[in-house]
């Protein structure tokens, strides 16, 4: 049941971020500094660090500190202890003032919310592939073949490269190289 409340926590930290009430809070001649915590704080060397990185950013003048720990994602899977951990980040946070907010959709690397479901992962439909079995394994043959001409760039005109139907600004962004090439 904690692992519901916390996600719930999570998920409305979510929504007051998206809502900007953290911004009408803010003064507005005082700007509001952010640091990445990108890693996870389920071990004591990880909430050593992020309490080091708290205490660091807290002195150079930051307000806020995204915690971007996969496990906030898979709260329920994060182990016995992840939660009083969580729980410790958040109150030596609150403690120097710096406003903590958890990283619930990390887009990207979503491994933890398609991890718990497979179907929560977006594809194209596929209908009446051709597969080719060889033995005990079976491939996919594109059909119609696969072609895609001038693949490797070697055929430009000037810093043009006809066989494409689109280029960023040939010949002032983008140049044919014509010393380094397959």
């Amino acid at each position: 049941m904690a692992h519901l409340r916390i996600t719930r926590l999570a998920l409305l930290s979510l929504a007051v971020l998206l809502c900007g009430a953290p911004l009408a809070q803010q003064a507005q001649d005082k700007p509001q500094l952010w640091v990445h915590l990108f890693f996870s704080v389920r071990t004591p060397e990880g909430l050593q660090r992020a309490k080091d990185v708290l205490t660091r950013a807290k002195a150079a003048g930051f307000t806020h500190a995204l915690l971007a720990d996969y496990s906030v994602c898979d709260i329920d899977g994060a182990g016995p202890g992840y939660v009083d951990k969580l729980h410790e980040v958040q109150a030596f946070a609150d403690g120097l003032g710096i406003e903590l907010v958890p990283g619930v959709m990390s887009i990207g690397y979503s491994g933890s919310i398609i991890g718990r479901d497979p179907n929560l992962d977006e594809g194209m439909p596929v209908k009446d592939a051709l597969f080719v079995v060889e033995g005990r394994e079976a491939n996919l043959v594109p059909d119609p073949p696969i072609e895609l001409k001038d693949g490797g760039f070697e055929s430009p005109n000037g810093d043009s490269f006809p066989e494409w139907g689109w280029q960023d600004a040939a010949g002032k962004g983008t140049f044919a190289d014509k010393q380094v090439f397959h």
